[in-house]
């Protein structure tokens, strides 16, 4: 479990002394909902890439840095995760552009995110909490149901909502 965003940030600077490419990635989950103060601890961190040269770059820094890639679980398999890797108490569930077959990195999406973290090969996206509300609402996984119900408490705004479903 990663119960402090310094860990994630950690993973970022090691990942990024890695890479030899720029990458930009969307935090889109737990991890998100971490860093917003809305959750105590995440088991993943929800990845979105851009394209597929960006993935591919980041998946290959991973892979040179002990992460093991694993197949998903039922819960996972209709999510359409690109790939899901861990490392010790690091998972990380990737995603190439599209989630769940439906749920897509949009230009309004990049938008809408915030820089969380900026090293010379990589930076770091908090998607919003709206684009996170719908990611969680189109998955089946224990916890994002509560996820949902915290992030409404915070507030949203339903109009990015009802124009994204």
């Amino acid at each position: 479990m990663i119960s402090e965003f310094k860990q994630i940030k950690d993973l970022f600077e090691e990942i990024n002394e890695k890479l030899t490419q720029k990458v930009n990635v969307y935090i889109i989950g737990g991890a998100a909902l971490l860093i917003e103060g809305l959750k105590p601890a995440t088991k993943d961190i929800d990845l979105i890439f851009e394209n597929e040269k960006q993935y591919t770059s980041f998946s290959k820094v991973l892979a040179s840095i002990n992460f093991k890639e694993k197949m998903p679980s039922f819960e996972y398999e209709k999510m359409a995760l690109s790939k899901i890797m861990e490392r010790d108490d690091y998972r990380i569930d990737a995603f190439l552009v599209k989630v769940c077959k439906r749920f897509e990195l949009s230009k309004d999406m990049i938008k809408r995110s915030d820089v969380v973290q900026k090293l010379k090969n990589i930076v770091v996206y908090k998607c919003s909490n709206e684009d996170i509300f719908l990611f969680k609402s189109m998955t089946e996984r224990s916890g994002d149901l509560e996820d949902c119900i915290e992030i409404i408490k915070k507030g949203i705004n339903w109009n990015i909502i009802k124009k994204n479903l």
